[in-house]
């Protein structure tokens, strides 16, 4: 009898990840062809442990005009990588899109690029803290915006850069204690978003705005030098509203990620030359690295705070303008999907570091649990 409902169970799992894997595909052409002049062939064994990333990945690639042939993919490798996982919503955007063409390329076809598993890794904090890496011969794949900004075309969504900002800091997004708490328990020393929200409003220097009216009122005011911080759980912002949003300021506060400190946010308030106010941590872990008041406005820990917030409200326009056109700069030249795709396909790398959701952070936990060293802070 226990055989028997084990066998029933099974049968019903791959029954259902069978009409999960029709209905993905519902409407796609497996033989489908476009008419770019290059492509790239996926040869992946596990691109489920990219998760998001290996979506957005895919889909740079697509906007940078490359056909994407991935001919080893089936309902076995659906059902393995792609069925029932956490991030599924983001693998059926790969179909509902149809990024991919499930076969290979023809034999003139100009392959300029295969992606496989010995290209990319998802250790991509260790090398930074070993310190020891020749960073010239690697290359770490920078965290995108949100995947439903590129999914939904909002990405690169035209933007008057023009408009009179406010000399103000901004940030909306999740304060779930339960969630962004558990960056205390991870090797990066800095303060959560919810820690860095309570000591400021401590201080008094959050202004209380918690409703779209209310941000709206603020923005048409004349009033300025104030932090805003919104809970967009308690306020949502419409996604096709935000960039737009944060471009109504002059400063961004780059607050960190659930499980890391790098989070889709900052790449999109960079993407409207919003100058990030961002943890000395934080700033280093990203390449290139951001630096004091050339591409950020950087503090060291909670007690460095106040002053920095008081010298973002003291710069002058030169200042700003200065950061902003480096901002400006920094952004096109390796935050966008082109840029990223450019420096994959024209450099040579020895490995390329491709972000996860949480094994990149456990990788980087059990390195600094199984050695003395200290976790990456600074310089």
């Amino acid at each position: 009898m226990f055989f028997k409902k084990n066998i029933l169970a099974i049968l019903r799992n791959y029954s259902k990840a069978y009409l999960q894997y029709k209905n993905d595909l519902h409407g796609y052409g497996k033989s489908l062809n476009k008419h770019n002049n290059k492509s790239i062939v996926i040869k992946m064994t596990h691109s489920h442990i990219y998760s998001r990333f290996f979506y957005t990945l895919i889909k740079f690639f697509s906007l940078a005009g490359y056909d994407i042939y991935f001919p080893n993919f089936d309902f076995w490798y659906y059902k393995k990588h792609f069925y029932n996982t956490s991030t599924s919503n983001y693998y059926s955007l790969l179909f509902k899109e149809q990024l991919l063409i499930f076969k290979n390329p023809p034999k003139n076809n100009n392959v300029v690029f295969t992606i496989n598993d010995n290209s990319f890794s998802p250790d991509y904090f260790t090398p930074l803290l070993l310190k020891k890496t020749d960073f010239k011969s690697v290359l770490f794949i920078p965290m995108p915006m949100h995947p439903r900004f590129y999914s939904k075309g909002l990405w690169d969504l035209k933007i008057s850069l023009n408009v009179k900002r406010k000399r103000a800091i901004f940030m909306a997004g999740n304060f779930d204690k339960k969630a962004y708490l558990s960056l205390n328990d991870t090797p990066f020393k800095m303060e959560s978003r919810v820690q860095v929200y309570h000591y400021l409003e401590n201080l008094g220097l959050i202004t209380d705005i918690n409703s779209i009216t209310e941000l709206d009122s603020y923005i048409k005011s004349d009033n300025e030098f104030s932090c805003i911080i919104m809970d967009t759980k308690k306020a949502p912002i419409p996604m096709q509203h935000l960039r737009e949003t944060i471009n109504s300021f002059h400063f961004f506060f780059a607050l960190p990620g659930v499980h890391k400190p790098l989070c889709h946010n900052l790449t999109e308030a960079f993407s409207v030359g919003a100058i990030p106010i961002i943890h000395e941590t934080y700033a280093n872990l990203i390449m290139p690295k951001l630096e004091h008041m050339k591409t950020a406005i950087i503090y060291k820990d909670l007690k460095d705070l106040e002053s920095i917030i008081h010298l973002a409200y003291s710069l002058n326009d030169n200042q700003i303008a200065l950061l902003r056109n480096n901002i400006n700069t920094y952004y096109k030249t390796h935050l966008t999907p082109n840029a990223i795709v450019e420096k994959i396909i024209t450099k040579k790398h020895d490995i390329m570091y491709l972000q996860t959701v949480q094994i990149c952070v456990k990788l980087l936990s059990q390195f600094t649990s199984d050695t003395s060293s200290q976790p990456f802070i600074s310089n």
